[in-house]
């Protein structure tokens, strides 16, 4: 099943230093994680193509003899300085695609010649002409690379001299514009510090500019305050391509199209959730506990830590933590001025009852638990369903692996026929070291010292931690209550040879669903022979006969975190989404 295209551009506005990468991962899986094929077009870090632009450029020795003209001297200059300016553009890339392998997204990275954009023009102001799409869309070799790639923009081959060019000033805006077109993309978001395009600089006087919530493209082009690259918008006219113009994690964007050009309904005031912030509970400060402290703590004006509940305050690593916020009694914890419960302790009580005392009160509950949604997850949003809160446990099931997600999103069109999945990282380095002759104890205490198992590590060798994550994915696929005692289990023990892995498996004849956990011979073509170590991959089969591949960390502090924190960033968004104008809202809303 073919992937939608979204390209997102971030600039230096945003990406001032390298700390804003890891901001920016956030809203990337933002889109991924709801079935897109993201295409993240990046500029240089604030700064730095003028830092690079001020430094000298000397001509070689081979670029003055005597074979050279002054106008090929010249030119050697040019080529130089694009090179140069190019790699800026090139450092943010690479950094943003290290920050979402971290974060546990399959990612690739593309240079210019790699992608073959060509560009036509002045090597410091070029205009593209040509990409190869299939590259972008990772088909090369019949095989998926990866939901994200990411590209430096500004940057092309000149397709004359078959060097670098520069497509000039603002240049990323053009080079996302012309992706999207390229590719049909279903969205083009231009990322800035500002959340649209606004009547007039709201810096610049006292008062208030009313933002568009669209902008007709000529009208945009006549406005030149900065915000756009003037060539990006008339390619956009010219070639009929809409984009959106949109700050990170916001609701609030400009639409630039055909028009007609209008202000939005909400007078100019920003997104609700910047005027008070969301207040969060967190359960739990262990490994995930405080992953999720650390990344929403970057985020002040969108979250608010108000209480962290630890069973033992004196025990809880204090330097880390506001003494302030420290709490051991649990229902102080929920009651305390809370819009969000983050449930982090691990294992079925007191989790259970605490979210269930939390969704009783009305609030909203993200946890990572997948034992408690396995097997109380239909009653728990029962209770939600009942008392108006929301329950989102994403991070549950294969960590960075959007698995939840994309089930849901095929239930919700051509249907799935059948799920196979290798949902458990333990076994999958356990099996391999088998494979290489390690006999299975020596496998498990390998896995344990490097911290792929846990010290009982049964749950993972015998199928049943496959079995509730698989239990959870059948329910958003299908009509039917399914707990993991319903899913059949074989153990480690028979195995045969090839590429063996621990394979979750499902379908439905539209009665009931058979479904079953067990080790499976792979041949190396097999999309499921390529999850090694931590990584998760789910093949789900279409009722309309095509496959849709999802892969990603499915195991890990910062895998996890980053789940956690996309339900988090979607709850809020859905909170100030609830506040706007009603004939913004659709708009507003991904």
């Amino acid at each position: 099943m073919p992937e939608s295209a979204v390209v997102l551009k971030f600039g230096g506005s945003v990406l001032r230093k390298e700390s804003d990468v890891d901001a920016a991962t956030h809203e990337v899986y933002r889109w991924a994680r709801h079935g897109h094929r993201v295409v993240v077009v990046v500029s240089a870090l604030a700064g730095t193509t003028d830092r690079l632009a001020a430094e000298p450029i000397e001509c070689s020795p081979a670029e003055a003899d005597a074979d050279h003209t002054a106008d090929d001297a010249c030119d050697q200059r040019v080529r130089a300085m694009a090179a140069r300016l190019a790699e800026g553009e090139l450092e943010t890339a690479a950094l943003l695609c290290l920050a979402l392998d971290r974060m546990g997204l399959a990612t690739e990275m593309l240079d210019p010649r790699q992608m073959d954009l060509r560009t036509t023009g002045p090597l410091m102001d070029a205009s593209p002409v040509s990409v190869n799409c299939n590259i972008l869309r990772g088909n090369r070799e019949g095989r998926s690379h990866g939901s994200v790639v990411v590209v430096p923009g500004f940057v092309g081959v000149d397709q004359r001299h078959d060097c670098l060019s520069l497509l000039g000033r603002g240049g990323s805006d053009c080079t996302a514009v012309f992706l999207a077109h390229q590719l049909g993309a279903s969205h083009c978001r231009l990322i800035k510090d500002v959340d649209g395009v606004y009547e007039w600089d709201p810096l610049a006087t006292d008062a208030p500019p009313r933002r568009f919530c669209r902008l007709a493209w000529n009208d945009a082009v006549d406005r030149q305050n900065g915000v756009l690259q003037r060539k990006a918008v008339e390619y956009a006219r010219d070639h009929q391509q809409p984009f959106d113009v949109a700050a990170m994690h916001r609701n609030h964007t400009t639409r630039i199209d055909q028009g007609p050009t209008a202000l939005a309904e909400d007078n100019g005031q920003p997104d609700v959730h910047l005027l008070s912030p969301c207040r969060v509970a967190l359960l739990g400060f262990g490994t995930v506990g405080a992953g999720v402290y650390d990344a929403v703590s970057t985020l002040p004006e969108i979250f608010n830590v108000t209480a962290v509940l630890v069973r033992n305050r004196f025990l809880a690593d204090r330097d880390l933590l506001p003494d302030d916020l420290l709490i051991t009694c649990q229902d102080k914890a929920i009651d305390r001025q809370t819009d969000v419960v983050v449930e982090a302790l691990g294992g079925v009580e007191p989790a259970r009852s605490l979210i269930a005392c939390a969704l009783e009160r009305g609030k909203d509950v993200v946890t990572a638990n997948k034992t408690v949604i396995a097997e109380h997850g239909v009653e728990l949003q029962q209770l939600a369903d009942r008392y108006g809160g929301r329950l989102r446990y994403a991070a549950a099931v294969g960590g960075a692996a959007p698995l939840v997600e994309a089930v849901s999103h095929v239930a919700a069109g051509p249907g799935v026929a059948s799920i196979d999945a290798v949902l458990n990282g333990t076994t999958n380095f356990v099996l391999d070291r088998v494979s290489d002759g390690c006999s299975m104890s020596d496998s498990v205490r390998e896995a344990q010292d490097r911290g792929f198992a846990e010290q009982d590590p049964s749950r993972d060798l015998d199928g049943r931690d496959a079995a509730d994550k698989l239990a959870i994915m059948c329910r958003h696929a299908w009509p039917v209550e399914i707990t993991p005692d319903d899913i059949r289990r074989a153990d480690l023990e028979n195995m045969g040879n090839g590429i063996i892995r621990q394979v979750a498996s499902a379908h439905f004849d539209g009665v009931a669903v058979n479904a079953e956990v067990r080790p499976m011979s792979l041949t190396t073509t097999h999309p499921l022979a390529a999850a090694e170590e931590e990584w998760n991959i789910a093949v789900i089969q279409t009722c309309t006969g095509e496959q849709r591949v999802v892969r990603g960390r499915g195991a890990g502090r910062l895998p996890t975190t980053q789940a956690v924190v996309a339900d988090l960033l979607d709850l809020v968004r859905l909170r100030a989404a609830s506040m706007l104008p009603d004939s913004t809202t659709k708009q507003q809303l991904d």
